[in-house]
């Protein structure tokens, strides 16, 4: 899955051109076949707008190199999802399997084209699932489409809390030789000889519920994006009990994570999360529509002061219409935008630029269908000043 850490490094290219190439592809059937050939094709087609705009066959040739290894790599495009993305500019070689459709598309500009990752990116799509039992733990982070899991260092199971505190209680332990004192008559077991099986084992689960939730809380390092507990009610309640600040969504998914496929995991827990999804997105629009109609100034629809807004970090919340784009080039010195007919090169797509920007500076984007948008035009937003 396309992730933030994609998203930084693709931002911060400094060297131009930029290729971006998106092409549909297959999971399974006859139809894998023409994947490849449209790989080979879109390359065909970048080669000679990079040659167009005035660089040398060698220089196009290393740019392209792999990206044209992966045309005749029959395992590559076994294990392909619904669509494929390729980054390429010097130094840099960036290809993402796409649980999302995409239209074939070649863009080369001086900045990577990203909003077709929107679906992907946009705040109102992502969340975090953490499965747990009392023997494993695991962290995912999801959008709509797809579940992926984290690398994040939680601990496996009670027996792993109960090692280390056995640990930890015989290397502070008395001497040896320091004599015990007899229990006093009367003096229940649990006192005497320490708890009772059933507690000893409760206390070490809530023991490992709270090394969890630390664990977690490092993991999503202060994101705020919904998660979703998926464990057996018991579980649910202890965990809750010592959940802190983490952003537990109000209603888990009461089940052994072991029962679930990733299919069902996935379908399961995004529907926990949609319905808070869609009402912050249409409170964002009334929010916006509010804003406009007290004619405040921090409602625009106005592409030019849209786009200086986002790359100076005052968009609070950006609507782009899926599909569509403007080409032109932003001058930051001059704070000012230039807008093209069509997609030359020199400048990109205005709409991607805006989005990234707003993303990166912690706003929040919204793709939605042009009839969905809340004023007309491709793009508009709330700034936060």
């Amino acid at each position: 899955m396309f992730k933030r850490s994609d998203l930084e490094a693709l931002a911060n290219i400094k060297a131009a051109p930029v290729v971006s190439i998106y092409l549909p592809t297959h999971e399974k059937g006859r139809e894998i076949r023409q994947d490849p050939i449209r790989l080979k094709n879109a390359l065909q087609t970048v080669a000679e707008r990079l040659a167009e705009a005035g660089h040398r066959p060698p220089e196009i040739e290393a740019l392209l190199a792999p990206a044209q290894a992966l045309v005749d790599d029959e395992v590559f495009w076994r294990y392909q999802g619904l669509g494929l993305a390729l980054f390429m500019a010097e130094g840099l070689f960036q290809q993402h399997r796409l649980p999302i459709e995409v239209r074939e598309l070649q863009v080369v500009g001086p900045r990577a084209h990203l909003k077709p990752l929107l679906p992907l990116l946009a705040r109102d799509g992502r969340f975090y699932v953490l499965t747990t039992t009392a023997h494993e733990s695991h962290l995912y982070e999801g959008s709509r489409f797809a579940l992926r899991r984290l690398d994040a260092d939680l601990p496996q199971g009670v027996e792993a809390i109960a090692a280390r505190t056995d640990y930890e209680g015989g290397a502070h332990a008395a001497p040896p030789a320091r004599p015990r004192v007899a229990p006093s008559v009367g003096m229940p077991a649990s006192q005497a000889f320490g708890e009772a099986p059933e507690e000893q084992r409760k206390s070490q689960f809530v023991d490992h519920l709270r090394h969890l939730q630390a664990a977690v809380r490092d993991a999503l390092g202060g994101d705020q994006a919904p998660l979703v507990l998926v464990a057996a009610p018991e579980s649910q309640g202890h965990f809750r009990a010592v959940a802190g600040d983490l952003p537990l969504a109000e209603e888990g998914v009461q089940t052994d994570p072991a029962s679930l496929d990733g299919d069902e995991l996935l379908e399961r827990t995004y529907a926990v999360v949609r319905p808070g999804f869609e009402k912050a997105r249409e409170e964002d629009v009334g929010h916006f529509k509010a804003l406009k109609a007290d004619d405040g100034g921090r409602a625009s629809t106005k592409p030019d002061e849209v786009v200086s807004a986002a790359v100076f970090g005052r968009v609070d919340t950006l609507f782009v219409a899926r599909g569509r784009n403007m080409w032109g080039r932003f001058d930051e010195a001059a704070n000012k935008v230039h807008l093209e007919g069509e997609e030359t090169g020199e400048g990109g797509d205005l709409l991607d630029l805006a989005a990234t920007k707003t993303l990166l500076q912690g706003g929040k984007v919204h793709a939605l269908a042009p009839e969905d948008m809340p004023s007309e035009g491709p793009l508009c937003a709330i700034l936060r000043y």
